[in-house]
């Protein structure tokens, strides 16, 4: 990856004891290395049933003590540090998802706005003093919403014979489909989730009888995910006998 223009020298205080004759350890430490981040996922995340739109970071690597984020125009727009007993611990993974506003609240185009496309820029400082690098690539291909064939909302069930199947998503032009991610909760406690992601070529798949209970609502989301990351998710409640 790239190397970030913005990282300043690292400047190390050596501490001698001379009548000792002790180095610290900052010495020994040396130029700190530049290293990718393991992942970075950072994408749009649209609910068409509830009309929102927010963006979500999925980021993992070594563990860090700061980390920031720079938008394509170079501006910081995250800024995160770790105090205390956690700054020499550090963190390995982090996830965000953004304030998601309906439409009825702010426009799609001010969201979309907010995030331009482009490329953005990760930098964080490990706990052993080296530097994190990566870069994601966020678009505004978002995809259509795959419509929910069977069950249908409100749908009662038999619990041995739940199918799942939906429309392949092909708006708008020039959208690639990844994959579909089919996740059913129960909604009366979400501990009890069956979550299933499938090539972009299905749209049908049997949910084990095992999963449910009698007599219970579940909510069923199926997700559209985009060769970019960004997706859009369609959602129902059906009820088993």
């Amino acid at each position: 990856m790239k190397k970030c223009m913005r990282l300043f020298p690292l400047l190390v205080t050596l501490l001698v004891a001379s009548s000792l004759g002790v180095v610290g350890w900052a010495a020994d430490k040396g130029k700190p290395e530049v290293l990718p981040f393991d992942a970075i996922d950072f994408f749009f995340e649209f609910n068409s049933t509830d009309e929102d739109l927010g963006v979500q970071l999925c980021l993992g690597g070594d563990p860090w003590k700061r980390l920031k984020i720079y938008a394509p125009d170079g501006k910081k727009i995250l800024d995160v540090e770790c105090k205390d007993s956690l700054k020499e611990f550090g963190l390995s993974s982090f996830f965000f998802e953004s304030n998601e506003p309906t439409f009825d609240e702010v426009s799609e185009e001010d969201i979309l706005g907010l995030f331009p496309e482009g490329e953005y820029e990760f930098v964080a400082t490990t706990i052993e003093g080296d530097i994190l690098e990566g870069t994601a690539e966020l678009t505004h291909d978002i995809p259509g919403a795959p419509v929910i064939l069977t069950p249908a909302d409100g749908d009662v069930v038999d619990p041995d014979d739940v199918v799942v199947t939906w429309s392949k998503v092909t708006t708008p032009a020039g959208i690639k489909i990844q994959s579909y991610q089919v996740i059913v909760t129960n909604d009366e406690d979400s501990a009890f989730t069956y979550d299933v992601r499938v090539p972009a070529d299905v749209t049908s798949l049997s949910v084990p009888s095992e999963f449910f209970a009698p007599d219970t609502e579940y909510e069923l989301e199926i997700l559209a995910v985009e060769e970019s990351g960004n997706q859009t998710i369609a959602l129902i409640f059906f009820t088993t006998e």
